[in-house]
């Protein structure tokens, strides 16, 4: 690790969300089958419609290139629980990408999908965004949520120049296969690890090897260890990932 680890005390605020609340946000002029929201949806060569919630921040800016994160939900859930990620993030710092697992189970969805056709419907949905948002190609980050991290990490090593930095939170590291070397585009490219601490040594251990083993692609690692709570994904974890992006974006140009 690169010295950035952190531990946060147990009494962070529980992250919630009540999907029958709506979540206003303003109305996306292109995309917009929903009255607050926006919606795009695109096949992706094997018969399946890829659906993603665009949010936009509360008090938006026209002229700002606002930092876009993409955000890829847990076994069980869906977009929604996506855009609540996002808002407990920030409600106004960023543009938010709310994507739809490809796989129906209970309760939700889950990932099944070919990261080439996932990355393809990705890149369309940015270059339609940056049709009527200006939104700059390095301040994408992607982020996900137990196997939606997974797959998050899969797509920043798979596609490093379509993203600046992968959040990577409570990753299911057992079940995530990493190479054994990268590409020079990936070298330097920034992960933030967070996951609460299961109070097993074991799982600090497992921790600590996979940000040595990312380290060692090369990758710009800072890891966050929470201690446990009633719930694994907190607001506090959620607002470290804005801190983190706003000190990536701010490291790249020197402030």
């Amino acid at each position: 690790m690169n010295g950035n680890s952190q531990s946060h005390s147990s009494d962070d605020q529980f992250f919630t969300h009540d999907r029958h609340q709506p979540v206003h946000y303003p109305v996306y002029p292109e995309i917009d089958a929903k009255p607050d929201q926006g919606e795009f949806s695109k096949g992706s060569g094997t018969n399946h419609v890829w659906q993603a919630e665009v949010v936009l921040p509360e008090k938006h800016e026209p002229a700002y290139a606002y930092p876009v994160l993409i955000w890829l939900h847990g076994d069980g859930q869906n977009e929604a629980d996506g855009i609540a990620a996002i808002h407990r993030a920030s409600d106004q710092n960023m543009i938010g990408i709310a994507l739809r697992g490809d796989t129906t189970v209970r309760g939700g969805y889950a990932w099944n999908a070919d990261p080439l056709a996932l990355a393809s419907f990705i890149e369309a949905l940015i270059l339609s965004l940056s049709v009527q948002h200006r939104i700059h190609t390095d301040r994408i980050f992607i982020g996900g949520y137990e196997s939606g991290a997974n797959l998050a990490l899969q797509l920043l090593l798979a596609s490093p120049a379509t993203y600046c930095g992968a959040a990577v939170l409570c990753p299911r590291m057992k079940s995530l296969s990493l190479p054994a070397e990268m590409t020079r585009l990936s070298r330097g490219r920034k992960v933030l690890v967070a996951s609460q601490l299961s109070g097993s040594p074991t799982h600090l251990i497992d921790l600590v090897e996979f940000d040595r083993q990312l380290e060692h692609l090369g990758l710009d690692v800072r890891s966050c260890y929470y201690q446990p709570t009633a719930r694994k994904l907190t607001q506090r974890m959620l607002r470290d990932v804005d801190h983190w992006m706003i000190s990536t974006l701010s490291s790249a140009v020197g402030v």
